[in-house]
């Protein structure tokens, strides 16, 4: 049963939504006033001194890094700051004319390449804890002075001044976290806009909820107190069922309740049940299609193979083009087709019928692992353990000994030893380590070490570099032949084409689709084919493979595929 409060013109409009949960209404947030005042633009021609700007962004959770790769880092280096906001899939580059910003460009973060010039970029905090400036000292100082360091261990006490003083001062502080319950005070609902849909699945659900990890939070924060490890005061960062009813009473928005339907709450009773499935049988689909438009109910169909429904109801006189969305309910006797992908379908009131893949075609693919996270490549250094065989760009071939620290002009480094021929040593700075890299040889005998202050190594290196130019004659020879040559053109896809396509358990990811799209525009030409796709394991080449050799044998053509193992030749 669902429970609707509020006003019912609103209910009409586009809503911002949420489902609530004890895990998303829990946390207290940022204030959103310190949110929207640390979030700012950055617009080609503005006079701003690049200093400043590194310390207002590091104060809003970003870190500084050599090079920027992943979400929340910055860098430096001369008149050009890098910096990746959260809220952006790329990075932007800001280069300055003094404290003028003189251009905006984003760039690719894998290989460091300029995409597109912007003449803006938006900047929202990296971070949930956002600690006022060292200019708000009076509100700073108010907030500090909350936590009683009268009681405790020494050395807890001790700790959190040393820590203090470093928030006073503006400096950064590795477990900001730790203090986070002093500066969040808000919660998700106030982010909600007033005219927002709240809804609410089973709210004694999540009152529980809370509750159980209320007992749990003040269990733990009973230990650390009692081992003093705790000062007495701090708020709790988590917020109580009152605080939370509290800001829903306050934010007044329009609120769905669901119950289940053994509930007495009063409310709407909605009818569900299980859809009819036909498993593949199309022409009861058809029939079912027609019986539902003259019986004036409405039959919406999500399909990740909308497409393909849309012709194939075309054939029996069915006109349903596909749809992105739904923005009204459809009419009395309407066939609606929507691409997308759902993992079951009902039937509601026996007047609203809603069917999905697993209805139609007895299955539903399944949504591949998002793609991880970025990570800075230049975290991934190569991993040395002493005896290992390393190349310098500048001295050759050497054997890894270890790391030592030296000091010179007072400086203390450390410095990767590496020894070479005639128990030659050289002393490789580790901010240098990019310069050395792990041999790697074509056969299992160890490789001859090279001698320091002769010629061998530019030899060497020469001799590779005219071995190399060779290589590239030969190649541009036959890439050229290549070109002018004739080959066969692929017909386009055929109605079999996609439905072998559409029988593929995943739904296919942006990199799949851009690659599927390139290869057989490869085949469709004219010309010799020659493309190399690579990817992780698990990341969709072999769906790739398989589009592109049935659309090979689609016209008259053979299709060898070589595998490295007997395993992978049986699963192909």
């Amino acid at each position: 049963m669902v429970g609707l409060r509020g006003d019912d013109q609103r209910s009409q409009r586009d809503l911002p939504l949420i489902v609530a949960s004890a895990a998303a209404l829990l946390p207290k947030l940022t204030p959103y006033q310190d949110f929207i005042t640390f979030s700012h633009s950055i617009k080609r021609g503005m006079e701003v001194e690049p200093f400043h700007l590194l310390g207002q962004w590091q104060a809003m959770g970003y870190r500084l890094a050599d090079v920027v790769e992943v979400p929340g880092t910055i860098s430096h280096r001369g008149g050009i700051i890098d910096i990746y906001p959260l809220t952006s899939h790329l990075p932007a580059r800001l280069e300055f004319l003094g404290n003028s910003v003189d251009s905006i460009r984003l760039f690719d973060p894998l290989t460091q390449r300029s995409v597109s010039s912007v003449a803006a970029i938006a900047i929202a905090p990296a971070s949930e804890v956002l600690i006022p400036r060292p200019g708000d000292q009076p509100e700073l100082e108010s907030i500090l002075k909350g936590i009683d360091l009268t009681g405790g261990r020494p050395e807890t006490r001790q700790r959190l001044r040393q820590e203090l003083s470093l928030l006073l001062n503006g400096e950064k502080l590795d477990n900001k976290q730790f203090y986070a319950p002093l500066f969040n005070r808000d919660s998700l609902l106030n982010y909600f806009p007033r005219d927002g849909l709240l809804i609410l699945d089973e709210p004694e659900s999540i009152k529980q909820a809370v509750a159980d990890w209320a007992t749990k939070a003040d269990e733990w924060r009973a230990e650390k107190l009692e081992r003093e490890e705790l000062p007495p005061g701090l708020p709790s960062p988590y917020l109580t069922w009152a605080e939370l009813e509290s800001a829903i009473e306050q934010k007044q928005p329009l609120i769905l309740t669901a119950w289940s339907i053994t509930s007495d709450q009063p409310g709407h009773q909605l009818s569900f049940k299980s859809a009819p499935s036909y498993a593949g049988q199309l022409p009861a689909l058809v029939k079912k299609a027609r019986e539902t438009m003259a019986r004036k109910q409405r039959l919406i169909i999500v399909s990740h193979q909308a497409n393909r429904l849309a012709e194939l109801l075309e054939e029996e006189d069915i006109i349903a083009a596909p749809l992105a969305e739904i923005r009204q309910i459809p009419p009395p006797g309407s066939l609606t087709l929507v691409t997308g992908l759902l993992a079951e379908g009902w039937v509601m009131n026996d007047d609203t019928y809603l069917l999905t893949d697993a209805e139609i075609f007895g299955f539903s693919k399944q949504r591949r692992l998002l793609k991880p996270r970025p990570v800075p490549h230049q975290r991934l250094f190569i991993d040395l353990t002493p005896g290992d065989y390393v190349v310098h760009i500048e001295h050759g071939i050497a054997r890894f000994s270890s790391v030592t620290t030296m000091c010179i002009n007072n400086n203390e480094k450390e410095y990767l030893v590496l020894l070479y021929a005639a128990d030659d040593r050289l002393y490789v700075p580790t901010d240098q380590i990019d310069r050395v890299s792990r041999y790697v040889g074509a056969g299992e005998q160890p490789p001859v070490l090279s001698r320091l202050g002769t010629q061998e190594w530019t030899r060497t290196k020469q001799r590779v570099k005219e071995s190399v130019a060779k290589t590239a004659q030969e190649l541009l020879a036959l890439y050229a032949t290549r070109e002018v040559m004739p080959g066969f053109a692929f017909s386009a896809d055929t109605v079999w084409q996609q439905e072998v396509e559409a029988s593929f358990p995943y739904v296919e990811t942006p990199d799949q689709m851009a690659v599927q799209k390139q290869v057989k525009e490869d085949m469709e030409q004219a010309k010799p084919m020659d493309r190399l796709v690579c990817g992780d394991v698990g990341y969709g080449k072999t769906e790739v493979a398989i589009r592109a050799a049935f659309k090979a044998v689609m016209d008259g053509r053979q299709v060898g595929m070589l595998v490295p193992t007997t395993v992978l030749a049986q699963q192909h």
